[in-house]
Formats: C-alpha cells, structure tokens, sequence
C-alpha cells in the first residue's frame, strides 16, 4: 500500500483497502498508509512528515541506521 501511495496511485490504493477484510484494517501496517493517505488529502503534509519521522509501525519503514537513508518507500514521501 505504502508502494502505492509514493507511486501517486490513489486509484489503485483504495481498490486495495476495499479488498482488505474490516477486521483486519486496524492493523498497525495496514493502519499506517491509510492515516498517511488521510494527511495527504487533508494537506496537512506537516502530519505526514511528522508520522515518516516517528510513528513508524516497524523499524523496516523507517531510518536505515547502517546507511543514513530512509526505507525505500518513505523516502519517496520527504
């Protein structure tokens, strides 16, 4: 979902979430692209960036401590 968002593919995003069972949207790592869609569209991009800065919901979306960089898909939002 995350490849998604950063790829601008709002369309194809939200045929995703359709298909993901309603039980399961309160997960953290499906809760947290749906929340950083919800700040985009809003335009409340200080949200965003604060949300990529530490509401992380794993170590693996976030600062790569070894190299000084980003995740992949987290970069493409700073």
């Amino acid at each position: 979902m995350l490849r998604l968002l950063a790829l601008d593919k709002l369309a194809e995003f939200h045929t995703e979430l359709e298909l993901i069972p309603v039980a399961k949207r309160s997960d953290p790592f499906v809760q947290y692209p749906v929340t950083l869609e919800q700040h985009m569209m809003e335009g409340a991009f200080h949200k965003v960036i604060k949300s990529l800065k530490s509401g992380l919901p794993s170590q693996y979306f976030g600062k790569n401590k070894k190299k000084g960089k980003g995740s992949f898909f987290c970069s493409f939002f700073l």
